[in-house]
């Protein structure tokens, strides 16, 4: 009797606290959908590395494998390919937010772009802190027309 007593006071104690209470999920998905739509797509379609600052966490990576052979690109270099003076390869591609998924302060978004050169689809890792939402790690598949 203790014991199922214990439980019950536990688990009420986790529905009370604050920290521990599960977030809207779907405020948390518009939230990402936007910084992902005004951040990643608005930067990479301007060309902007600005923009892409603003969702790009400072330990971003991306990862992908190219000729067979695994590669990763850190955050400074990946932002210094941006050049808004430049046309960007991706002004004219379509963007599809394919889902995004969230548990509590974590979250998985599939991202399929179809441009000029190919169809890439990233999967992005990504973290609330200080209550916004940054990419963390970014994983990507390119298939060329």
């Amino acid at each position: 009797m203790k014991l199922s007593t214990l439980f019950v006071v536990a688990a009420a104690l986790l529905c009370l606290t604050p920290s521990m209470a599960l977030p809207d999920d779907a405020g948390e998905k518009a939230a990402i959908e936007k910084a992902i739509t005004d951040f990643y797509i608005g930067g990479l379609k301007a060309n902007d590395p600005n923009l892409l600052d603003q969702i790009f966490h400072q330990e971003w990576t991306l990862m992908y494998i190219r000729d067979g052979e695994f590669s990763k690109i850190d955050r400074e270099t990946y932002l210094g390919f941006a050049d808004p003076a430049k046309p960007s390869p991706f002004a004219d591609a379509t963007f599809e937010i394919a889902y995004i998924d969230v548990t509590g302060t974590a979250a998985n978004a599939k991202i399929i772009i179809d441009a000029e050169r190919g169809t890439i689809t990233d999967y992005f890792n990504m973290l609330k802190v200080d209550d916004r939402w940054w990419i963390v790690s970014k994983i990507s598949n390119s298939v060329r027309k």
